[in-house]
């Protein structure tokens, strides 16, 4: 797993179920890695989790992103402009869902995604950009309805160390299925980064915009085909 600061990976053991894994050991409401890596934490939560809710989103729902793709107040988000708030969602999902077990990797595509399309505008210049986001998003969650694997815990995403918010849930895909639905998954995003190029053809004043959003959806491609 990469090195990812102030990044915790906490495992909600839904139904008292565990990963199976050796790499991921059951849980016990226990650290399992630490010292600078993404922790895996477990938690006697009966799926509830301890932040956060509903799905795609961050507990307390934020009223932005920055740059780097990091929750900030409404004040804060107000002043960035919503093409780098998309951005920075989608290259911090590249980074944040190459971390998590392989199996989780297209829900936590899926919940970035989501968080993209929370601060993009449903009219103007980038209305297409929301249509094919949740076109994205509405593929993939098929993906994961047909390939979920049923016995293992979900999972979250919190940033900013202890305390900080925490995305929703993150769905497993069956070991049997895993290297299948990511492909399919991976390319998905790639025709969703073909249509993103095909639309920056015909914009005037947000070309360059649209083609950094679809390097950023391409970016989260590769780590599905590792």
């Amino acid at each position: 797993m990469t090195h990812l600061s102030a990044l915790s990976l906490f495992l909600v053991a839904a139904g008292g179920l565990a990963f199976s894994s050796a790499e991921y050991p059951a849980s016990g409401d226990r650290l399992f890695s630490g010292d600078g890596t993404p922790q895996l934490i477990g938690q006697s939560t009966g799926g509830q989790g301890q932040t956060g809710s509903g799905t795609g989103g961050l507990g307390g729902e934020p009223g932005g992103f920055d740059a780097r793709g990091l929750p900030v107040g409404p004040a804060v988000a107000a002043s960035i402009p919503v093409p780098v708030q998309i951005t920075g969602v989608l290259n911090r999902s590249a980074l944040v869902c190459a971390s998590v077990p392989r199996e989780y990797a297209i829900d936590c595509v899926i919940v970035h995604l989501k968080q993209a399309i929370s601060v993009t505008p449903h009219t103007g210049d980038y209305a297409e950009v929301r249509k094919v986001l949740s076109d994205t998003v509405n593929r993939l969650e098929k993906i994961v309805a047909d390939n979920r694997d049923d016995t293992k815990p979900l999972i979250r995403l919190q940033t900013g160390g202890a305390g900080g918010p925490a995305t929703a849930r993150m769905r497993a895909i069956r070991p049997d299925t895993v290297n299948r639905a990511n492909a399919d998954a991976a390319r998905v995003l790639a025709e969703a980064q073909t249509v993103l190029l095909r639309s920056a053809s015909a914009q005037t004043r947000a070309k360059l915009e649209y083609v950094r959003i679809a390097e950023a959806v391409g970016s989260n491609k590769v780590l599905l085909r590792s």
